[in-house]
């Protein structure tokens, strides 16, 4: 039921609720991606 390309609508259902952002993990800080829906670059693997 959950995967990557629904984060923009998971984004949505959590801003409906009062919850603080320290108990989650934000995806956009930890991946400095635009879109959740655009391919994840290996920013994060070295690259050789």
């Amino acid at each position: 039921m959950y995967s990557g390309s629904d984060s923009n609508e998971v984004n949505k259902i959590f801003s409906r609720f009062p919850i603080p952002d320290s108990r989650f993990p934000i995806p956009d800080s930890r991946f400095p991606i635009p879109d959740s829906r655009v391919p994840i670059p290996d920013s994060r693997l070295p690259i050789p």
